[in-house]
């Protein structure tokens, strides 16, 4: 498109996420995610005590993962509300909601690994001979690092697919995967390049710290004196262990990363213009959500159209007490809802104009969700009737109408 740079509003939100991810604040969010993998290692330890090896590493790679989710969950949540420096305790992510998102990123990843796992078992990955050392050929490095890669990235990919989702039954279907690998495609580059350097500064810019803070933990869990033999092996392991914990509060940090990007990259929508200013026109957002947007786009546009300019009458009664506590209460928690307004407003078949609320809902948001949001407004008996509109008819009804309510 002439005049328009293809660049995305991800990329200034992803700088602006990175950028508190490295200021010295972060720490009093790192400080409670540390406390949550150490009692993720003490169940580990205490496991391993009663469990053999055999099912002890299938079950810790699922619980770390579902941890992981967890915590991600409970960054990208109020991230993908704007809040891109929330907290741990941040009042836009309730628990229910960091769980909800782990189930989700769950169903992606048992999509995405257990081929890759059996692609593992099958090629018997394990094997010396697969390495090329011995008879083989070399090919096996180039298989081997691209399972590598893909197992990397599947945790990441996974948790970007379950950003899109509403619900679990969303999972499965194809919506996720169009909006990631055709809609939002050129952004997963400065994702990863934002993700993997925001880290590297982080790591370089508080190295001293975090092996100050990591040898502490290290000696902390060493016995000091080791007079039987169990505390002999402990403090055996605790020196072996010592230079993994260095790295433990930047990869325990990585989680508040991933999660303000997930949450940026879900909300982060638009095109740079010549001018320097973003562009989040309906026609941009209709051609880059991809198919599915459009059909939403389209079912707004054929109500908009049942509507016209023509049809709406000015309003200059003043709202009730109980209509603005209504609009409030139902429409301010909803992010799907752009702005309400009372407006006057007749059909064809109706012989006069009849106060109405016109509700404008965001062309972003899934179909399912807009289906929901219009039957939840049905049943919570509206004092008035409701009909829906795009920026396509806004201007008549913002002329007209009386505004109630306008998203921030």
């Amino acid at each position: 498109m002439k005049g328009k740079h293809y660049t995305s509003k991800f990329s200034g939100v992803a700088g602006e996420v990175v950028r508190g991810f490295i200021s010295p604040s972060v720490f009093s969010t790192v400080i409670p995610v540390c406390f949550v993998w150490l009692a993720f290692a003490l169940v580990s330890y205490v496991l391993a005590q009663v469990l053999p090896p055999d099912s002890l590493s299938p079950l810790l790679g699922c619980t770390a993962l579902l941890v992981a989710g967890f915590l991600v969950g409970k960054f990208a949540v109020p991230a993908s509300q704007g809040d891109t420096h929330a907290g741990f305790l941040s009042p836009h992510s309730e628990f229910g909601d960091a769980i909800f998102f782990t189930l989700r990123a769950g169903v992606f990843i048992l999509l995405i690994e257990l081929p890759l796992i059996g692609l593992i078992k099958a090629l018997d990955i394990s094997s010396p001979s697969f390495w090329g050392i011995g008879s083989q050929s070399g090919f096996g490095w180039i298989i081997g690092f691209i399972v590598f890669v893909l197992m990397w990235l599947a945790p990441t990919v996974s948790w970007l697919l379950a950003s899109y989702c509403g619900s679990i039954a969303d999972a499965f279907t194809p919506g996720p995967w169009k909006w990631l690998f055709q809609a939002r495609r050129k952004d997963l580059p400065a994702f990863y390049a934002a993700l993997i350097g925001g880290w590297l500064v982080f790591l370089v810019i508080y190295l001293v710290p975090t092996v100050v803070l990591s040898g502490a933990i290290a000696d902390a869990l060493t016995p000091t004196e080791a007079k039987t033999p169990a505390q002999f092996q402990q403090a055996m392991m605790m020196q072996m262990l010592r230079p993994l914990f260095v790295f433990f509060v930047p990869i325990a940090a990585s989680s508040i990363l991933i999660g303000r990007l997930i949450g940026a990259f879900h909300q982060g929508v638009g095109r740079l213009e010549d001018s320097g200013a973003y562009s989040d026109s309906s026609a941009i957002k209709e051609e880059s959500f991809g198919t599915e947007s459009q059909a939403i786009v389209q079912e707004l546009r054929q109500e908009a159209e049942a509507s016209p300019a023509e049809s709406f009458a000015a309003y200059d009664k003043d709202p009730s007490e109980s209509l603005i506590s209504w609009v409030r209460s139902e429409c301010g928690k909803n992010e799907q809802v752009l702005a309400v307004f009372l407006v006057g407003h007749r059909t064809q078949t109706e012989e006069s104009v009849v106060p109405k609320l016109a509700i404008e809902i965001d062309p972003l948001a899934k179909l399912g969700d807009i289906q929901k949001l219009k039957k939840h407004f049905g049943d919570s008996n509206p004092p008035m009737p409701l009909i829906y509109i795009t920026r396509d008819n806004r201007a008549a009804v913002e002329q007209l109408g009386f505004r109630l309510f306008q998203k921030k």
